[in-house]
């Protein structure tokens, strides 16, 4: 129904994440699911920023949710959130901490990969730590798009600096 963007970042995440968000114009046919890690107190007052601060509608991810063009679902504190392959719902649900947190975009890659095979894009942006490439690697191997800030212009440069170490072909 719509092209899946999944996007994960850490540390330096949320002045990135405005940034990115407001530079893409016009209307899209894309639904846009961020995880940021961080507490859910974090969340809330980013996803209310992130809201008046760019021209999506802006919602911090509930279970169940129906899914549409042109919004922002942000994973909540402590949850990881994916989508469901059948009916692009979202999914929270409280596993195992991946990467040694939660939320994790690895488990919203994985699952955004099976809902939206091909048009599924991934984006790794600035954070500590490996998560999203092991998700960057299963959307790569459906033929969706991995996006990958140049680990020269992060805060926190190891997110995306393992995506492009494990050979995925990004840009």
């Amino acid at each position: 129904p719509h092209v899946g963007v999944v996007v994960g970042t850490s540390t330096g995440g949320p002045p990135t994440l405005i940034e990115l968000f407001k530079n893409i114009q016009g209307k899209t046919n894309a639904s846009f699911f961020v995880v940021q890690h961080g507490p859910s107190w974090m969340l809330e007052t980013f996803s209310q920023r992130l809201q008046r601060e760019t021209q999506f509608n802006v919602s911090l991810a509930m279970d169940g949710m129906e899914t549409e063009a042109e919004h922002i679902y942000i994973a909540p504190g402590d949850k990881h959130m994916k989508i469901d392959p059948a009916t692009y719902k979202i999914k929270l649900d409280d596993g195992p901490k991946e990467n040694f947190v939660r939320p994790a975009a690895d488990p919203l890659f994985r699952s955004a990969a099976e809902a939206y095979g091909k048009y599924c894009v991934g984006v790794v942006l600035t954070g500590l730590g490996r998560d999203g490439a092991q998700g960057a690697a299963q959307i790569a191997s459906f033929k969706g798009a991995v996006l990958v800030q140049d680990p020269e212009t992060a805060v926190a440069p190891s997110m995306p600096s393992t995506v492009v170490q494990s050979g995925i072909n990004c840009r």
